[in-house]
């Protein structure tokens, strides 16, 4: 996955604008081990990929399946439409988003981001969760989240400071 870049570099030396084209990329495992939950989404809403949890937390979840199906906005102004759309989709670049799943009850909270060339869009984000139970229930382990997800922090803090129920 490559998005192109522009920068405008000025060039005091010569005094003048340089216009410089700049791909970078992330990798389809780097993306699965950094954003489990991620899922790309094409111009017309179909699911085209996802990250290998996603499938543990919605069991119906099929690629090509219009997100539409299984997720809706969460966050959303009142009287705005919390169903996801191509159209909806081009307002929510760049801004933090919550969804959550028509499948199963969890929220997913990050950024919609839109790439040129193959047009479509990726939802880099991670789970709402409080704790490690509410993980379970997904089927997902409190390992299967990457190192540098906040939510894994947060569970563990959570987990630590909670009353122990006898």
């Amino acid at each position: 996955m490559f998005n192109k870049i522009s920068l405008l570099l000025y060039n005091t030396a010569m005094e003048e604008n340089i216009n410089y084209q700049v791909n970078f990329g992330i990798s389809k495992i780097w993306l699965d081990e950094l954003f489990p939950f991620h899922f790309a989404i094409d111009e017309w809403g179909g699911i085209i990929d996802h990250g290998p949890l996603l499938p543990k937390a919605f069991k119906d979840l099929e690629l090509n399946m219009g997100v539409d199906n299984f997720l809706e906005y969460d966050d959303i102004e009142e009287g705005e439409d919390k169903e996801i759309s191509p159209e909806s989709m081009q307002t929510q670049i760049g801004k933090r988003i919550t969804m959550i799943g028509k499948m199963a009850p969890l929220k997913l909270t990050g950024e919609l981001r839109y790439f040129e060339g193959p047009k479509y869009y990726i939802f880099l984000g991670t789970p709402i969760i409080q704790k490690a139970n509410q993980l379970t229930r997904y089927g997902i382990q409190l390992e299967d989240l990457p190192l540098s997800d906040p939510c894994r922090n947060y569970i563990q803090l959570a987990d630590q400071n909670s009353p122990e129920v006898e």
